[in-house]
Formats: structure tokens, sequence, C-alpha cells
């Protein structure tokens, strides 16, 4: 499904009402996110706001996807909108308030190593930042050398930082848009579904089922187990303990989808018909549960979608 969530920020009707700020970034030995701001010359707005204008006019012709746990966007067509929220994280806290990032210095400059960098912008919808998960001096460590050409091709010195034309994250005071989800999943990990949280969501799903679909103590730690061990599950137990409420799961209903889709009732419930389920059966029922399976139409072919919207 593709929606619009966020009617107030029309990109093309917004203007930049203040000079910009540019601030480099890197992650810590700790993984938290660290900034620094660059003081600049005035020589330097005009770039820097045509760098805002260009990512401003590119998101006015691509359509905002709303986010889910399964959604893949189309790479130049589509962005994810994701909502301001409360546990925001390093990247989003440092977006916002960008007149509260400590200054840098040339020789500091000159030694750190950068992992990411952003342009900052007053407008008429309030501040935007524009961050891109690329060195700014990234181009300039290959061995590259620089020319400029007039009549005579002529030695260019070395610039210091060369910034991208584009973005992979908007921060909005409303929200962020994500151009490039991967940048995004780098660069907010300490928001995205961690893993110490997962004992905390596989204890919600239980007490969601306790009534229709009880689970073991056995069962609740593989599911724990199979969280610690990848991220991937981590997140969609997450977002299963947050929907899993509605869900119209009882045991025969998941004996009915499972033979349904081909897999064998058995991975599932013991003879007596409890629910069982070990570290290589919990995929299959986390397909199951989240309605994964499928079968392609004209084909009669058993399918498993590894990303979807719902209509």
């Amino acid at each position: 499904m593709t929606t619009n969530p966020h009617e107030a920020l029309a990109w093309d009707q917004i203007a930049i009402t203040t000079p910009p700020e540019l601030f480099v970034g890197w992650r810590r030995y700790n993984k938290r996110l660290e900034a620094r701001r660059l003081s600049l010359h005035q020589d330097t707005f005009e770039d820097l706001i045509a760098i805002a204008n260009t990512v401003l006019s590119q998101l006015a012709t691509m359509t905002a996807v709303e986010d889910g746990p399964y959604v893949s966007v189309e790479f130049g067509e589509e962005y994810l909108w994701l909502p301001r929220r409360n546990d925001e994280g390093d990247l989003i806290s440092l977006a916002s308030h960008v007149d509260d990032i400590v200054p840098i210095d040339a020789s500091s400059y000159e030694t750190q190593s950068l992992d990411f960098y952003g342009v900052s912008v007053g407008t008429t919808q309030g501040r935007i930042t524009f961050v891109r998960k690329s060195s700014p001096r990234r181009a300039l460590h290959r061995g590259n050398r620089f020319f400029r050409y007039s009549e005579v091709l002529r030695h260019a010195v070395e610039p210091d930082l060369m910034l991208e034309a584009d973005a992979d994250i908007v921060v909005c005071e409303s929200g962020t848009a994500v151009l490039r989800p991967s940048a995004f999943q780098v660069l907010a990990s300490d928001v995205s579904f961690a893993m110490e949280h997962v004992d905390d969501h596989v204890e919600q799903i239980a007490q969601a089922l306790a009534d229709r679909l009880p689970l073991t103590p056995a069962v609740v730690e593989v599911f724990k187990a199979a969280g610690r061990s990848k991220v991937s599950v981590a997140k969609r137990l997450k977002v299963l303990s947050e929907n899993i409420g509605g869900y119209a799961i009882n045991p025969t209903a998941i004996r009915e989808k499972a033979i349904a889709h081909g897999l064998e009732v058995a991975e599932f419930f013991s003879d007596d018909g409890a629910l069982v389920v070990d570290e290589f059966g919990i995929a299959d029922l986390l397909d199951l549960l989240e309605g994964r399976l499928f079968t392609l139409d004209f084909q009669n072919k058993r399918a498993r979608a590894d990303r979807y919207r719902v209509r």
C-alpha cells in the first residue's frame, strides 16, 4: 500500500529560510554516533543550499510509502516515511539539533575517520537535514588526481571535502524520509529492532496467545534464542508482538493453513496437540503467522514473499 501520510509536507512548496549548516560524523567504538559541525564561509552557502533544493525536488517527484516490517521501496521512485516517535536515537537527535553539535577544528578534521555527513537548513516547514552515509573524503583517498581545463589542462589543488548532490535520509520535524533504507539501517541501528528487547517481545507474544495457543516454556525459549541469534528474527518478533493480538490464531487455524501451504503439521504440534517448534522450524512458523506463504496464480507453485505490502 502506498500512501502520503504527511500531507503538510509538500516538498515542492518548501522554501529555505536560513543559511545552511554542515556536520560530519562517525561511529564510536561503543557504536554510538558522534558528529562535529564545520564552520562555513558565506561562499559555500549557495552550493549547500543547491544540494538541499536538489533533494527536495527529487522528493517531490517520489511517492511516500508507509513503513512496514517487510516493505521494499523502488529506488528513485519511492521513499519510506517514518513519523516521529519517542526513541529517535543518535542520528535523528543529531540531525534535529545541529546547533548543539560541537564545532571541529581543521587538525581534528584531517585526522578523524568519517562515516557520514549532513547538510541542514531552516525552512518554512522547520529544520530539515539531508544526511548522506558516505565519507566526504571518500573520493579523495583513492589516489585520484585533480585537474582543471581552461584551454590547457592544468593541475588543480586537491579539495579537503567533496559533497554529493543527493541524500540517503531526510530528517524533518514531523518525521524522516528514507530514500536508501540500507543507509538508514546502518546509521540508525540504535533504534532498529534491538536484540536486547527480544525477551520482552516474546513474552508479549506468549501473553497475547495465552487463551488461544498457549506457548510452553520450551517454545518461548526457542523464540528468544532465535531472536538473540539473528537480527532479522528479532525484527520479526517485535512486529509480531505489536500485531498478534488481532490475529485469528488457534490450533485448528494453524493446522489448516499449514496443510494448505504444504507444511508438515507434525513440525508444529506434538501427538497430544501441544505446539512444539525447534530452532529449525521457527522460520516456517513465523512465515505462516506473518502470511508470507502463497501460491503463484496460474502456475500452481508454492512461494514465499520476502517482502510485501498489505493491500
